[in-house]
């Protein structure tokens, strides 16, 4: 059952804002769900409400939080008639409060937003920018900084829409919480959260809307993201990985190919870029890549040279970051042919590391005391 926060007769009286707002709908709904975020919700909800962009509704579903999240939403709300609260008798995940969410969206746009997290004051209006200026794309995200209990870095992807599909063969593409699509997507074509995913219902998502449409991303670092002990990410990944590999090997069978265990154990240690055991895993995991990439040529789901080029850099990620220097030695050893995609991947991580983080930096945005 949802409980709708009701406020104050005055504010919705027949000339009053809500009416104003049904017969002018806004250009943008934000959708959240909430469970005990008393301690961010403050500062992530106001991150929305100071958007340079400000044509927008705010729907937050509560989902039946006991910890003074409710009453802090509420007295914010006060100040603010487009925030609209629903507050739930009973915890129900955030699937499907998502898709109560989006049955409650007036916009021309659609926004996903977490209760932890920060949004830069124009985020809205540089990805509204950005897929007005390109049209066949139906969802975006941006990248993202880290914040809260691990060390700062950069959660980024491509920015073009045939690599970004072909990533989705190994990961989620796009950041989640900066998540911005075309409200037909919902209202015409009927794309909401498959609610048999508690977690990874994003990766599900974006994943079947790749099947259709073009997906972006805006390399604007647009959005800080909390790490803490009671986010999804740290305390849900064995549900995550779980939830994560339905998606990935149903995507692996669309294109015929089928991994035996042992193959499917390494497949897992490269999408996650988890550390192997014997230098042997590292070449079966190239055999699974080149396997991927041959069956791609009857298959015709992926662009050829975007997807070889993907999957390459990706496993060269993998490899710099678990062996280092010695991961050169590595590649000359299995793929000397891949050298090149091999230092392309260490240039673009290091400028990421390094040149990206200082340049950023300098906003005082991204410094304020007590975030990172």
């Amino acid at each position: 059952k949802e409980n709708t926060f009701n406020l104050p007769d005055f504010m919705f009286g027949k000339a009053g804002r809500w009416e104003q707002m049904m017969k002018n709908p806004p250009l943008i709904s934000v959708i959240m769900s909430v469970y005990n975020e008393k301690e961010f919700i403050k500062q992530s909800i106001e991150s929305i409400l100071n958007q340079t962009e400000q044509s927008f509704e705010f729907i937050i579903y509560d989902d039946h939080s006991n910890d003074g999240t409710t009453e802090l939403i509420q007295k914010i709300a006060l100040k603010d008639d487009r925030i609209r609260l629903f507050e739930m008798e009973s915890n129900r995940g955030l699937t499907v409060n998502l898709n109560s969410a989006l049955a409650q969206t007036r916009g021309k746009y659609i926004a996903r937003m977490d209760g932890d997290d920060i949004c830069h004051p124009k985020r809205f209006e540089k990805q509204i920018r950005f897929l007005d200026m390109n049209p066949e794309i139906m969802l975006c995200s941006c990248t993202m900084l880290t914040i809260g209990e691990t060390k700062p870095l950069f959660i980024h992807s491509y920015t073009q829409s045939e690599k970004i599909k072909c990533f989705l063969l190994l990961n989620p593409a796009l950041p989640h919480p900066g998540f911005m699509f075309r409200a037909e997507l919902y209202w015409k074509y009927g794309f909401q959260y498959d609610e048999t995913f508690r977690q990874s219902q994003d990766y599900d998502f974006m994943t079947r809307v790749a099947h259709h449409y073009k997906l972006g991303n805006l390399k604007d670092t647009l959005i800080k993201y909390r790490m803490h002990a009671k986010s999804v990410t740290l305390s849900e990944s064995g549900g995550q990985r779980k939830h994560a590999d339905r998606v990935r090997l149903e995507l692996l069978k669309e294109l015929g190919v089928h991994l035996s265990g042992e193959e499917w154990n390494v497949y897992r240690k490269l999408s996650v870029k988890e550390q192997v055991d014997t230098d042997e895993e590292y070449r079966k995991a190239f055999d699974i890549i080149e396997h991927i990439i041959d069956s791609n040529k009857e298959a015709r789901v992926y662009q050829q040279d975007a997807l070889r080029e993907t999957l390459i850099r990706f496993a060269a990620h993998w490899m710099l970051r678990n062996e280092r220097l010695r991961s050169v030695r590595l590649i000359l050893d299995f793929r000397i042919q891949y050298l090149y995609l091999f230092f392309k991947e260490l240039a673009v991580s290091l400028w990421w590391q390094r040149v990206k983080t200082k340049i950023v930096m300098r906003n005082s945005f991204w410094r304020k005391d007590g975030e990172l």
